[in-house]
């Protein structure tokens, strides 16, 4: 059988999966993945705790990925790996909270060989396939109910499998402080480097995009504890009123008040990681 390929998508090299660089950079992977996939919004969950979304399979659907998504995905996306997530995996475990499997996905991605950081790669699904191409008009065929004994029974490559099913929910439960923390950092820094941006620049527009940057980051930042300097009262509610400056300096201010709390979070998964 022959090596399989991968493709550049979206992230880039020595870019983890676990969490997302910034507010801006989600939309703008979300609004791509839409356009790619032919699925809409309500269709996708994105977290600030993985770097792109995850498509979300209906609860009622009794068909496997990638069948279970609709009429409305573009046959030229079955390359993507996200498409083809096992059951278990596409799906929210009973109990599981939407970001912790947002999370948990991520770890497993990685784990599996499906996304590599050193390269920013993805597995290219149609390479599993032995017999002829994926092309856009056999993946339309068979979405459409199509014979096609070889993708009916295709699967990813899926590593650690004799760990059991709980082993990434379990890292995730292990570290979701961490992780929690380190996100925030990461979007408070981005608060920070898009309103620098837009004041040096000097936008006409300004008012617009702070309205959106303080709409996707305010809730996600609002989580910061409030033993650490959080103000989930002030990013919730005064911060859709206020100046660009003052949005900066809350930002910067939550982001040196959260430094310790950081080190602290390192510190105990280095610790955890070598024991």
């Amino acid at each position: 059988m022959r090596p399989p390929r991968r493709r550049a998508w979206l992230l880039e090299p020595d870019e983890p999966l676990l969490l997302s660089r910034g507010p801006v950079h989600a939309l703008a992977r979300v609004s791509a993945q839409m356009a790619e996939w032919g699925l809409g919004q309500d269709e996708l969950f994105w977290s600030p705790l993985i770097g792109v979304a995850l498509p979300r399979r209906p609860v009622l659907s009794t068909l496997a990925p990638p069948h279970c998504y609709g009429p409305r995905l573009k046959p030229e996306a079955l390359w993507n790996p996200l498409l083809w997530l096992p059951v278990e995996v596409a799906t929210p475990a009973d109990g599981e909270e939407l970001e912790d499997w947002t999370a948990r996905v991520g770890i497993e991605l990685v784990a599996a060989g499906i996304y590599d950081q050193a390269t920013g790669t993805w597995l290219d699904v149609s390479s599993l396939l032995e017999a002829g191409e994926l092309t856009a008009d056999r993946a339309r065929a068979w979405l459409e109910g199509g014979p096609d004994p070889e993708l009916d029974h295709l699967t990813l490559p899926w590593a650690d499998a004799d760990l059991g099913p709980e082993w990434a929910r379990a890292v995730v439960r292990d570290h979701w402080g961490s992780y929690v923390l380190m996100s925030i950092c990461l979007w408070a820094e981005s608060v920070v480097d898009e309103i620098t941006d837009l004041l040096r620049n000097n936008d006409q527009d300004i008012a617009l995009y702070l309205d959106m940057l303080v709409d996707v980051a305010g809730p996600w930042l609002a989580r910061a504890p409030t033993e650490a300097g959080g103000d989930a009262v002030w990013w919730t509610g005064p911060a859709r009123h206020a100046s660009a400056m003052e949005v900066l300096e809350r930002a910067r201010d939550l982001r040196a008040k959260l430094e310790p709390w950081l080190q602290a979070a390192l510190r105990d998964q280095d610790q955890t990681a070598r024991a």
